[in-house]
This record gives structure tokens, C-alpha cells and sequence, in this order.
């Protein structure tokens, strides 16, 4: 059912009960999912209600008394339970990684429904592994009579059965999936109005001893888009600008420049660049490319090492963007490396 349309700490905020970050069943399952049974599950008259399952009277923790289960037409419906308060099925990974565990209804020890399908309708699973004991034991290998806690298989059952009723909720809402961030792309949390500011990285593999150059070839062009940069003298082209300017300047904090690990403006002479790299020429309105140049490290065994390392900071005015450079540095074994590398944001 993809994620919840309401975060947890939301749904919490609303209807209370284990929907909040802050409750101890919160620590049990994923700290990016929270679960329940009841709260904010409204019955014809208001209250909160437990829906599908037996109708054990077990009833409701939160509402202080014995409550008979409401019986559902099946799955769909209790789908539909879920999202009208903003929250989804639990996926059978959830459910017996005690997502739910403890939130009412007597549900722990029923079988409850989940998103996942099956050949003949729906997948469900124990809604408590303490219970998993009294439900599936002796049933092939799954749990022993005094087994606690243990883990039932999940069961395909046909979507019209009335299966338990309980609710899942992501921490971050509609964000859960969110594509991630582009390998080696960094974006900014800020930048200047209108614009969008990234940091271009690369991680060494584990015969890569260091990268000390930045280059572009017949072979392979070094290419970054039209960028911003801050006016002369707070702006750079290499090695980034000191914190202390952002101060005087603050549009240098999102200056666009190139380096080699160094993003204060610290290097120095170390870094240097070709004569005639054409850097001076780069814009919001000019890309810049060379095939006969580089940026590198004067002496090449000082070359950053490790992982994550920032070679380059774009700000324009598109968030979408290419660029392309020829690395190299040394090797484990101390001879020299290369490759192209290619970032897409």
C-alpha cells in the first residue's frame, strides 16, 4: 500500500495511543514504522474500535473496558480502515517483527491481515510473536508448545475471511520512498533564492591509495554545467572559499569551484590548475569544459584519501545536471590509476 499519507508523531498528535514516536512500543520492529490497533479505528458512535478477528471482547486498552470486535468484510475493508486515518497495512515483515505487538484489541494473538498478496488472496501473520506458541505450534516446525517468543509463517488466506485489523504508519510519511540521492551527489540543504547547490564526491575503492588530479582529455572532455560564482574577491575556482568570507559575503558560501578534498580554501598552493583551464570563462550562463587540462596536486602523494571525497561544488540554476572528469591518483601498490567518472543529478 506504499507508505502512510500522515507520519507517526501526525497520527499520534490525533488520535494518540502507540501511534507516537515517544511510546516504549515504538522501540519494538523498525524505528521508521510505528503501529496500532485501535487508535483513531472510529465505530459507528465515535469511540475507537477493534475491527476484524475473533469477536473475543478482549476490547480495547485505551478505552479502559471490554469491546467486541467489529467484523470486517475482508481484506479491502480493512485496507480501507487503515487509509482512512492515514495510515497503511502492515507489510507480514512488520507484523512479525512485533510492529504491533501490544496495541490492543487482543489482536497479539490472532492471525492479522497484511499488504502482501499471495496465489489466493492475502498474506496474514500472528499479530504478537508471544502468542506465536498457542497458534502455530506443532504445525510442521515453527514453534514448540513452550516457545516464547517464536515466529508463525505467515498464511495466504482468501481476501473475504475476517482477519485482525491492525494499522502501520512510516516516520516520515508520504517520504518513504523517496528515490535517495544520487550516488556521489550531495544537494545542500540551502542555497541562493531560485537556485540549488550540490556537492560532487567520489569514494576511493580499496586499491585506490589517493586521487591527486581532475582532468579532461581528447579521450574523455571534463565537463561541469553553467554555475554561479561570487564576485571577486570572496569567489573561487579552486579549493572552495574560507567559512570567514561567508560572513562578509554570504552569496560565497554557494560559490561554484573545483578541488581535490579541500573546501575551505585552505590548499593553498598545493592545488593548482593547468595554464589556460578556462575557468575564469565558467558562469550561470557558461558551461565549462577543457580536453587538454586539469586540476592537481603539486605533489601528487598528498592527494586525499578515504571516501566521500568533494571534488566539486555547482550552484545553478537548474537542480538537474551532468558533469564529467578524468580521475587519478595512486594506487595501492603505488602506480598510478585512472578513470572516468560521470555524475548525474
Amino acid at each position: 500500500m506504499g507508505c502512510s499519507a500522515l507520519t507517526c508523531d501526525e497520527l499520534g498528535a490525533a488520535y494518540g495511543g502507540d501511534w507516537r514516536t515517544t511510546t516504549a512500543n515504538f522501540l519494538r520492529g523498525s524505528d521508521q514504522v510505528c503501529g496500532e490497533s485501535d487508535g483513531g479505528f472510529m465505530a459507528a458512535d465515535g469511540t475507537n474500535a477493534c475491527f476484524g478477528g475473533d469477536l473475543h471482547g478482549n476490547g480495547s486498552g485505551d478505552l479502559g473496558g471490554a469491546q467486541n470486535d467489529i467484523i470486517t468484510d475482508g481484506w479491502s475493508h480493512a485496507g480501507s480502515i487503515c487509509l482512512a486515518i492515514g495510515a497503511r497495512l502492515c507489510t507480514t515483515e512488520e507484523l512479525q517483527a512485533d510492529e504491533t505487538r501490544g496495541t490492543g484489541c487482543g489482536h497479539d494473538g490472532e492471525w492479522v491481515w497484511s499488504s502482501d498478496t499471495c496465489a489466493d488472496g492475502h498474506l496474514v501473520a500472528v499479530g504478537g510473536s508471544n502468542n506465536g506458541r498457542n497458534l502455530c505450534s506443532g504445525d510442521g516446525e515453527e514453534c514448540l508448545p513452550d516457545q516464547n517468543p517464536c515466529t508463525c509463517n505467515a498464511r495466504c488466506w482468501a481476501s473475504t475471511e475476517n482477519a485482525g485489523v491492525r494499522c502501520c504508519a512510516d516516520v516520515v510519511g508520504p517520504l518513504c520512498n523517496a528515490e535517495p540521492a544520487p550516488a556521489d551527489v550531495t544537494v545542500m540543504a540551502s542555497s541562493l533564492d531560485g537556485m540549488s547547490t550540490v556537492q560532487l564526491t567520489f569514494s576511493l575503492s580499496a586499491d585506490q591509495a589517493n586521487v591527486y588530479a581532475m582532468a579532461g582529455t581528447p579521450v574523455a572532455t571534463m565537463t561541469f554545467p553553467a554555475a554561479f560564482q561570487a564576485a571577486a574577491p570572496f569567489g573561487t575556482d579552486i579549493g572552495g572559499v574560507s567559512p570567514a568570507f561567508w560572513a562578509v559575503n554570504a552569496e560565497s558560501q554557494f560559490d561554484s569551484w573545483l578541488t581535490l578534498g579541500v573546501t575551505d580554501g585552505s590548499a593553498g598552493t598545493a592545488i593548482s590548475a593547468s595554464p589556460g583551464l578556462g575557468l575564469d570563462a565558467w558562469s550561470t550562463a557558461a558551461a565549462f569544459s577543457s580536453d587538454n587540462g586539469a586540476v592537481f596536486y603539486m605533489d601528487p602523494d598528498s592527494g586525499p584519501a578515504g571516501s566521500d571525497i568533494v571534488l566539486a561544488q555547482i550552484t545553478s540554476e537548474t537542480p538537474t545536471g551532468t558533469a564529467t572528469a578524468v580521475l587519478q591518483g595512486r594506487s595501492a601498490s603505488g602506480a598510478d590509476w585512472s578513470e572516468v567518472k560521470t555524475w548525474e543529478w
